[in-house]
């Protein structure tokens, strides 16, 4: 709750909140920042991080080279490719 506050997420705002990027990361460079919340992986929603993990995993075991990440940032909402490490 403190968090929600702190980033000004509505109530509703399900999935990651995104506390720490990488700032010579595929992420940053794709615009993800500090406060955005990632809600769905491959067009599956998350609700935590247990979420994210499995479907990570799921999407390395297919051999993908990138995810598909549906991010809210602050009253917008976009899609962004990020590169899988490893």
């Amino acid at each position: 709750e403190r968090l929600r506050k702190r980033f000004q997420l509505d109530e509703g705002v399900t999935g990651l909140l995104v506390l720490d990027v990488q700032d010579d990361g595929d992420a940053a460079e794709k615009g993800i920042r500090r406060g955005d919340v990632i809600d769905e992986i491959q067009q599956s929603p998350i609700q935590n991080a247990e979420d994210a993990k499995a479907l990570l995993a799921k999407a390395k075991l297919d051999k993908r080279k990138s995810v598909l990440l549906r991010v809210l940032s602050g009253k917008k909402v976009g899609f962004v490719a990020i590169r899988l490490a490893g």
